[in-house]
C-alpha cells in the first residue's frame, strides 16, 4: 500500500518503524503524535505535515530538522530522524518531552515568584546561547513553546521546542542563510515578537530571540505581557510604536535591578539591547542571591508552584503608623484647599475641572486601522498599563485574543489552548 500522509492515523506503523500511538496535537499544516519504535520500544513525537501541505511548509520542516540536527543541549528537544513519504509529505521525530508548558503554569499561578522565574530564564538563555553559537535562531519563543520537563529524579529542565520558524544564519555573519519569510511579511506571535520582526525585516538575526525571552520574563513577573490589544494588529502596532511600560511603573515587587535587566532586554533598537543570550544570563545571574531557591520539582505535581497568596505581596504597616499618616495627609489637604480658594476669592467651584483626569478614549485605540503605519501613528503617545492588583496580588488583564496565536505569513492566526502538545504548539 503507497503510504501517504492522507493515509496515517493512530494505530498506523510510519516508515515501516514508528506505531503511532495517539494525536498530541493538531495544526493547520499537521498533526503531532506520540509514537514507539518497533523494534526498541522507545517512546518519541513524530510531527507529520498533512497531505495537503505546500512547497514552503515541507521546506520549513526541513530546515527545522536541519537546524535541530545541530544542536544537542539538554534545553533544546532532540531530533531522532527526518523522513519523506512517497506523496512528498514529511515528519520529525522527536524526543517525547513530558512536563507543562510554561503557559500552563501561567494560566495556573497568574505570576512567579523572581527566584524562580529568573532560573527558569537564565537556563533558557543557555540553550538560546548554545543555539546562536552556531547560526541558529528559534523566531518564536513564547510559554507555549517552553517545556518545564520532569526528569526521573523529580528535576526540572526548562526545554525549547517548536523550531518550526527557525532561521539559521552564516557562520560569522549575521544574515540569514535561507528565508522563506517574504520581505515585510511577518512570521511568529505578535505578542512575543521583537519590533524589527514585527516589521518583517529580512535581517533579523538572534536578538530578536533575546526580546521575547525579555517579553516572557516580564509576563512571568508581573501576570501580563507589556503589550496587549484587541487584536494581532494593535498588539504589532504597540511593538513599533512605543517603548514598554517599565517593570517599576506596575506596581512589581522585584528588584531594581532586576527589573532594569528585563527592561534592557526591551529595548526596541536591537544596537542597544542586551547583546547576547551569554550576557543576558550573567546580568540575571548577578541579580540573583545565592540563598533564592532555583527551579525544582514539587511533591504534589510536576512543577513547583508558589501560593498565590504569597506572590507579589506588600507586607502591612503597623495600624499606629498608618494612623498617623492618614492624619497628616488630611491636614495637609485642608491646608492646600483653604490657600486654593483664597486664590480664587474664597469661592472654590465644584465645577471646576481636575487636572490630570483626562483618559484614552476607546475608539482612538480600537478604531480600526488600514496599515500598521496607521496603528502605530494612533497609538504613539498612548500609555497602557498592563497589569493590576486585585486584593495586593497581581493580576493580569482579561486576555481579548488567543495570546498562543501564531501569524502567518498572509496575516492570519490560529491557536490552540494552554494544554496543547509540548512538542508543537502550532506546525
Amino acid at each position: 500500500m503507497r503510504e501517504t500522509a492522507g493515509s496515517i492515523g493512530v494505530g498506523a506503523v510510519l516508515a515501516r518503524k514508528y506505531k503511532l500511538v495517539r494525536v498530541l496535537g493538531e495544526g493547520a499544516s499537521g498533526r503531532v503524535f506520540e509514537a514507539t519504535h518497533e523494534k526498541t520500544a522507545g517512546r518519541c513525537a513524530i510531527k507529520l505535515l498533512h497531505a495537503g501541505a505546500d512547497a514552503s511548509e515541507r521546506e520549513r520542516m526541513r530546515n527545522e530538522a536541519r537546524a535541530l540536527a545541530k544542536l544537542d543541549h539538554r534545553g533544546i528537544v532532540r531530533l531522532l530522524d527526518y523522513d519523506e513519504l512517497e506523496d512528498g509529505a514529511s515528519f520529525i521525530v522527536q524526543e517525547l518531552v513530558e512536563g507543562r508548558t510554561l503557559r500552563a503554569v501561567l494560566d495556573d499561578e497568574l505570576v512567579l515568584a523572581a527566584p524562580r522565574a529568573v532560573s527558569i530564564a537564565i537556563a533558557l538563555l543557555d540553550a538560546l546561547a548554545y543555539a546562536h553559537e552556531r547560526g541558529v535562531v528559534h523566531r518564536d519563543i513564547k510559554p507555549e513553546n517552553i517545556v518545564l520537563a520532569q526528569g526521573a529524579d523529580g528535576t526540572i529542565t526548562p526545554k525549547l521546542v517548536d523550531f518550526g520558524l527557525v532561521r539559521e544564519l552564516d557562520a560569522g555573519a549575521d544574515r540569514p542563510r535561507s528565508n522563506l519569510t517574504r520581505p515585510g511579511a511577518i512570521a511568529g506571535t505578535p505578542r512575543y515578537m521583537s519590533p524589527e520582526q514585527a516589521w518583517g525585516r529580512a535581517d533579523i538575526d538572534a536578538r530578536t530571540d533575546l526580546w521575547s525571552i525579555g517579553v516572557v520574563l516580564y509576563e512571568a513577573l508581573s501576570g501580563a505581557a507589556p503589550y496587549d490589544g484587541a487584536n494581532d494588529r494593535e498588539v504589532l502596532a504597540s511593538i513599533v510604536a512605543r517603548d514598554p511600560v517599565h517593570l517599576r511603573s506596575v506596581g512589581v515587587a522585584v528588584d531594581d535591578a532586576l527589573a532594569d535587566v528585563v527592561m534592557q532586554a526591551l529595548v526596541r533598537a536591537p544596537e542597544g539591547r542586551i547583546a547576547t543570550a551569554r550576557m543576558f544570563a550573567d546580568a540575571l545571574t548577578a541579580c540573583a542571591k545565592p540563598s533564592e531557591p532555583m527551579v525544582r520539582a514539587s511533591s504534589t505535581g510536576p512543577v513547583a508552584s508558589a501560593s498565590r497568596d504569597s506572590v507579589a505581596r506588600v507586607a502591612p504597616a503597623p495600624a499606629w503608623r498608618a494612623m498617623i499618616a492618614l492624619g497628616a495627609v488630611l491636614l495637609l489637604a485642608s491646608v492646600l484647599v483653604g490657600v486654593a480658594a483664597t486664590r480664587e476669592g474664597g469661592q472654590p467651584s465644584s465645577t471646576r475641572a481636575r487636572a490630570g483626569s483626562a483618559g484614552i478614549a476607546a475608539p482612538d485605540v480600537l478604531a480600526p486601522v488600514e496599515t500598521l503605519v496607521d496603528a502605530a501613528s494612533v497609538l504613539e503617545d498612548t500609555t497602557v498599563v498592563p497589569v493590576i492588583r486585585r486584593n495586593n496580588v497581581i493580576v493580569p488583564p482579561a486576555r481579548r485574543y488567543d495570546s498562543g496565536a501564531r501569524a502567518s505569513s498572509n496575516g492570519a492566526a490560529s491557536g490552540r489552548g494552554a494544554n496543547a502538545s509540548p512538542i508543537i504548539d502550532e506546525l
